[in-house]
């Protein structure tokens, strides 16, 4: 039987598959069973620091030794469990920014081929201009609430320091019931403006 259809078709598809990656804004990546980079786009070589060429055949952690440490357990738990690691906030130094602490979302997804893991597939995406927004919105935030409550201090000076009593005890219960770093942080803030109404009383 004559073959070149099928060549064509999966010729086709490489195609289209290496045009997505080279042209793609998020970083995309293929590491073998021993976590040796098989494949990349442009983009994630930049994110690691140096060209495709240089990168093809190293092993991920000699490629990111800085984030290693953080990567390798993701990397395993994929490998072992056959399941993806989805939405990892990952944080650490980079080339392409010398000097600032970067952030990136990162999906790992175990690569099969006849029900067998081959290998693991990266995408990466560069989140740091969104965490800055991010982290300048919290500053601001607590910013206003040590304004809040220190008017309210000034206010009341008989009952000066309760809300920071108050806001310690609540957080601490808030970490000993297992909630979230965000519902934490809310917590300590309201806890710190409790007493909020004294201002017009």
């Amino acid at each position: 039987p004559d073959s070149r259809p099928t060549n064509r078709l999966v010729t086709e598809k490489l195609t289209l598959l290496e045009t997505l990656m080279s042209n793609a804004p998020i970083g995309c990546g293929f590491a073998d069973l021993n976590l040796r980079i098989v494949m990349l786009n442009e983009r994630l070589a930049a994110i690691n620091g140096s060209s495709v060429a240089e990168q093809v055949g190293q092993l991920v952690s000699e490629v990111v030794p800085d984030i290693w440490p953080t990567l390798e357990p993701l990397y395993r738990h994929v490998l072992t469990t056959g399941e993806a690691a989805l939405d990892i906030d990952i944080e650490g130094p980079s080339a392409e920014d010398p000097g600032h602490i970067r952030y990136w979302l990162l999906n790992l997804y175990p690569v099969t081929v006849e029900s067998r893991i081959i290998g693991i597939g990266v995408i990466t995406v560069d989140i740091s201009d969104r965490k800055a927004a991010e982290l300048a919105r919290v500053k601001l935030t607590r910013a206003a609430v040590d304004i809040a409550a220190t008017a309210i201090e000034v206010r009341d000076p008989y009952t000066a320091g309760h809300q920071n009593r108050v806001a310690i005890i609540t957080s601490t219960i808030a970490v000993q019931m297992g909630l979230d770093a965000n519902e934490i942080e809310g917590i300590d803030l309201a806890a710190r403006i409790h007493d909020f109404g004294k201002l017009r009383i």
